[in-house]
């Protein structure tokens, strides 16, 4: 996915992991001015998004998450590209933790989930993952 488009940025998580934050310049990159229909429960997963996703992802397990919290109180959704397959999580509270562990990601004594576990802590909002 990186290879494929020069506006993403791969951040490096803990357990193997990656993150591609999709800010809006790739956003607009991926989905090229072509309008489709958002896949629920998701707000910013166009059809095209999923299209262009899967095309360059192979085999691999692939993850998107939405969370949109505010004063300790919102949601959040999340979605596993697998063997062709897509599985969705939520809207609830665990839906992020549960596509972490279908990911394979693994707590230990100390850590509170795997959204912990993984990093996904350091940063609240998209483009504070991405470097100065």
């Amino acid at each position: 996915m990186a290879a494929a488009y020069p506006e993403a940025v791969r951040v490096p998580l803990a357990q193997g992991l990656c993150l591609i934050p999709i800010t809006d310049v790739l956003y607009d990159a991926i989905v090229n001015g072509v309008t489709s229909a958002d896949i629920a429960p998701f707000d910013f997963m166009p059809t095209q998004l999923e299209q262009q996703v899967r095309s360059h992802i192979g085999l691999v397990a692939v993850g998107y998450v939405e969370a949109d919290y505010f004063g300790g109180h919102g949601q959040q959704a999340a979605l596993c590209w697998q063997n062709g397959q897509r599985q969705v999580w939520g809207p609830n509270q665990g839906a992020i933790n549960a596509l972490l562990a279908q990911l394979g990601v693994v707590t230990t004594r100390g850590q509170q989930d795997a959204f912990e576990a993984v990093g996904l802590r350091q940063h609240r909002h998209t483009e504070d993952w991405l470097p100065e």
